[in-house]
């Protein structure tokens, strides 16, 4: 089982709560960083893997201070522009 978890939410997690209801993996959207810095999200990442779950870092890919919708709506398909840039931007 998998939980997402806002980074401003992270210090409020309870990793034992998460870890005895079958909880293996945790996606934490990579905000954490900025909020609480590499050196406490490493710490909270150690705890985690001590029991048994997985973090993994959930970045959002189509943000520019507002959602970018990386589907065209109207022609129900991938917004090619913007998969453009992107691939640009490497």
């Amino acid at each position: 089982m998998e939980v997402w978890i806002k980074g401003n939410y992270m210090n409020d997690v309870d990793l034992d709560v998460l870890a005895n209801n079958g909880v293996e993996n945790v996606f934490l959207h990579s905000n954490a960083f900025d909020l609480f810095g590499e050196e406490n999200v490493s710490a909270w990442v150690k705890k985690a893997n001590d029991k048994n779950i997985k973090i993994h870092l959930e970045m959002q890919c189509f943000y520019n201070e507002t959602w970018v919708d990386p589907i065209d709506i109207n022609k129900k398909e991938f917004n090619f522009i913007i998969i453009l840039i992107l691939r640009s931007m490497k």
